[in-house]
This record gives structure tokens, C-alpha cells and sequence, in this order.
């Protein structure tokens, strides 16, 4: 049976095909006008809301009530795949952001096993070695976006 959405979700003309889009690194601002202002049906948004959540795209499908091939080929559309992309990406920050607001307490958890001396040496002395190889990666990060920086101001 065809899905009563297929005629109205055509690609508007001039947009990358599947192809060009597919392997590049196109961002949502390389897109044409109509494909960053285009609106997705509610049907497409409980889409992406649904793949966001459930364990596997055929799993999302379901959740949602898409047919699986609808699916399928709204994740070769342009607008779609970028709107998905761009709803992945905001989860990802949001998520980040939650686990930056629990390092204090996983690093204060470390040094109360490290300075207990009623925990086990084995326990004091991986807690250790956690908080130092936390440390050095610290460096280590900082290091290199100090030298991408500066790479980045001479390329300008």
C-alpha cells in the first residue's frame, strides 16, 4: 500500500541527490534554502523523536507507526537527514552536558576510595591510577587544542 505522505515529500528540484549527499561531509548550512527551512510532517518528527530512543531503527518505525520503507527512504532525504542529524546532535551536547556535571562527584568518589585506608591497597591504588590517567588525558587535550589552534591561525 502507498503511504499518502509519498507524493507530498518530494526532494524540491535542485537538491543533492542521494548520492552526492551519502559519504560527504554536507552540514544543514550547505543545504539549499528550501531543504534547512522545509517543515517534516508530525509523522517525520515522531520519527526522529522515536529513533532517538528506541534501541534500532525498526523499532522506531513501529514506535512511530511508519512503515518501515517510508522509513527508509525518508533517511535518504535530504531534509530529513539533516534534520535528524541536527536532532542526534542535540541530544549528544545535552547528553555531554549532564555527564560534565558528574565528573566533580566521580573524581571526589576516586579520592575517598584513593584516601581511605580502610579500603584495600588493590582499591586505593586503581583509584590512583584513575585520577592520574584522568589528569594526563586533561593534558593531553589541552595540548592539542592548543596546537590545532595555532594550525588553524596559520592556515587563516
Amino acid at each position: 500500500m502507498k503511504d499518502a505522505e509519498e507524493d507530498e515529500l518530494s526532494i524540491p528540484e535542485g537538491s543533492p541527490t542521494d548520492e552526492e549527499f551519502e559519504g560527504s561531509e554536507m552540514e544543514r548550512d550547505d543545504l539549499g534554502p528550501l531543504e534547512a527551512e522545509a517543515e517534516l510532517s508530525a509523522r517525520q518528527e515522531a520519527l526522529i523523536a522515536a529513533l532517538l530512543s528506541e534501541p534500532t531503527q525498526e523499532a522506531a518505525a513501529d514506535r512511530a507507526e511508519v512503515p518501515r520503507s517510508t522509513m527508509y527512504r525518508w533517511l535518504r532525504e535530504v531534509t530529513f537527514a539533516a534534520r535528524y542529524r541536527d536532532a542526534r546532535r542535540d541530544l549528544f551536547t545535552h547528553q555531554m552536558g549532564r555527564l560534565q556535571k558528574t565528573t566533580g562527584i566521580a573524581l571526589d568518589t576516586l579520592r575517598e576510595v584513593m584516601e581511605d585506608p580502610a579500603n584495600p591497597a588493590a582499591a586505593r591504588v586503581t583509584a590512583a591510577k584513575a585520577i592520574l590517567d584522568l589528569a594526563r588525558q586533561n593534558i593531553e587535550t589541552a595540548d592539542f587544542e592548543e596546537r590545532l589552534t595555532a594550525l588553524e591561525e596559520m592556515q587563516r
